[in-house]
C-alpha cells in the first residue's frame, strides 16, 4: 500500500522553498517553524506572522496537545530532511517551551 499524500504539507513546503530559502537559515527555520505550527492548529489565524512569534508557549498554542507538537516536530525533520534517528528523540514541552526553543532545536540539527 502507497503512503498518503499529504496535500497540505507539500503545499506549505513548495511555499516555503520558494519564497523563503535565499534569507538565510535562520529565517527559513523560524518561517517553517511558524508554518507547520499553523498547519497543525485547530485555530487558523489570517496571517500567523503577526500572531506567533517566537515568545510563544507552545503548550498554549497546542492547548496541552504533545500529539500536535509530535506531528509539527515531524513536518519539521520530513522538510529539512533531517536523520530519522534524530526524529525518534522524544521531546516535549519541557524542552521545547516556546517556537524559539523548536527553531533553536531545529538549526542545530541543520547545521549538523
Amino acid at each position: 500500500m502507497g503512503d498518503l499524500y499529504d496535500y497540505d504539507y507539500h503545499k506549505t513546503k513548495k511555499l516555503l522553498q520558494e519564497r523563503f530559502r535565499h534569507k538565510g537559515l535562520v529565517y527559513e527555520v523560524y518561517r517553517s517553524a511558524v508554518e507547520f505550527i499553523h498547519h497543525n492548529l485547530e485555530e487558523k489565524y489570517d496571517d500567523p506572522l503577526d500572531h506567533l512569534t517566537t515568545h510563544v508557549q507552545l503548550r498554549e498554542l497546542f492547548k496541552g496537545d504533545e500529539q500536535k507538537l509530535a506531528a509539527t516536530l515531524n513536518d519539521l525533520v520530513q522538510y529539512w530532511k533531517i536523520e530519522r534517528s534524530e526524529e525518534r528523540i522524544q521531546v516535549g514541552f519541557e524542552v521545547l517551551e516556546t517556537i524559539g526553543d523548536l527553531c533553536e532545536y531545529i538549526e542545530k540539527r541543520v547545521k549538523c
